[in-house]
């Protein structure tokens, strides 16, 4: 599993997740890798900004939305099973074709 974000024109980072994700190890993903991204954003004077993540039961455990609150992290809600209203959906079957090219044998 590989854990990303982009806004605008600039991507973030990917994050390969080796192990099975829980609501702790979610929210120190979040704090070591998306709050770098809220800062690069804000230098470069974009203060508006919302975090959209899938609705995988990690993300919507009520500590997660807590502390997403508390951190002020305002998350855009949207339907299961839409992952056209989801525009990381798109990167990742890019991601998933260049990594078939590299590495053929693996199933993607």
């Amino acid at each position: 599993m590989v854990w990303g974000c982009f806004w605008s024109k600039t991507r973030g980072p990917l994050v390969p997740i080796t192990r099975t994700i829980n609501k702790t190890r979610y929210v120190r993903l979040l704090r070591r890798y998306l709050f770098p991204v809220f800062d690069q954003m804000i230098s470069c004077r974009i203060d508006d900004f919302l975090f959209q993540q899938d609705t995988a039961p990690v993300h919507k455990a009520y500590n997660i939305m807590n502390w997403s609150e508390a951190n002020k992290i305002d998350i855009i809600e949207h339907p299961p099973y839409s992952p056209d209203l989801n525009p990381i959906e798109h990167v990742w079957v890019g991601l998933k074709k260049h990594l078939h090219q590299q590495y053929p044998r693996i199933s993607v």
